[in-house]
């Protein structure tokens, strides 16, 4: 469960951090609140990423690393839309995870009890277990994946 979250939430970062073309109209589908925070931070960290990252090569959650380690030196301007940036996503990560929780519990016992979480590897145990999922477990991970696709292309 969590690496599918981790790739979402690093393609949020990666996208709002390295200012990718159209990057706020793929996901305005997604949640109709990123396109502005998107622009924000764009707009509020584009001085200090040119500063304290240049040298960083964009992807992989980079330039989101550099701005985490370099934090103590953004402005203030900066530092406030980073920190409300890592807040919203925390949160949608959250949501997920207890939409997960909900909606997946029963079949992770059934099928995956023995499976140790992190890693992406309940996700790959549920999913090898896919047409004996619930009902509930199914319809959670369609909307996952259909999100994941939004956010990831």
């Amino acid at each position: 469960m969590s690496f599918k979250l981790e790739i979402a939430s690093c393609a949020i970062i990666i996208g709002l951090t390295t200012g990718l073309a159209g990057y706020a109209k793929s996901t305005s589908q997604a949640s109709p609140n990123l396109p502005s925070l998107v622009e924000k931070l764009q707009k509020q960290c584009r001085d200090d990423i040119n500063k304290h990252c240049k040298d960083i090569t964009p992807g992989d959650g980079r330039i989101a690393a550099c701005l985490d380690s370099k934090e103590d030196q953004l402005s203030s301007e900066c530092n406030t839309a980073w920190t409300n940036t890592k807040t919203q996503v925390a949160n949608r990560v959250e949501k997920a995870e207890i939409s997960f929780r909900k909606n997946c519990s029963k079949d992770v016992q059934k099928f995956c009890s023995n499976v140790p979480s992190g890693r992406g590897r309940l996700l790959d145990c549920l999913d090898a277990h896919k047409v004996s999922l619930s009902s509930s477990c199914n319809q959670f991970f369609s909307v996952l994946e259909k999100k994941l696709s939004e956010l990831v292309g």
